[in-house]
């Protein structure tokens, strides 16, 4: 989970989220978002070599 403070993007802070956990967890490629992931960020993880799919949380 990334949280961020108000003045900050959630999509510019999860660019950066991506390349350090690229960094120190190489072995990890595949990451949940939400279906309001902008399309710099989805380009982003390609680049990277992720997966990012969409999908909803189940709330209890």
């Amino acid at each position: 989970m990334l949280v961020t403070v108000a003045g900050v993007q959630e999509s510019v802070a999860g660019t950066r989220l991506l390349d350090q956990v690229t960094a120190d967890h190489p072995g990890i490629r595949k990451v949940w978002v939400d279906g309001g992931c902008r399309q710099h960020l989805v380009e982003h993880a390609a680049a990277l070599g992720w997966c990012l799919a969409a999908g909803s949380t189940q709330r209890v």
